[in-house]
């Protein structure tokens, strides 16, 4: 929907790649985000 308004550019990535974040780092947010929704209680800004 989006992708046919954008102007035409060079690609900046390889076309099957669709982040530049690791595994590692996608795996981190994974795991922040459970503990955020199911921690009822303040959790410190660093859950790592």
């Amino acid at each position: 929907m989006l992708i046919a308004h954008l102007p035409l550019a060079p690609r900046y990535y390889p076309q099957e790649q669709v982040t530049d974040q690791t595994e590692r780092a996608i795996a981190g947010e994974l795991v922040r985000e459970q503990v955020l929704f199911h921690t009822y209680q303040e959790v410190p800004h660093s859950v790592e």
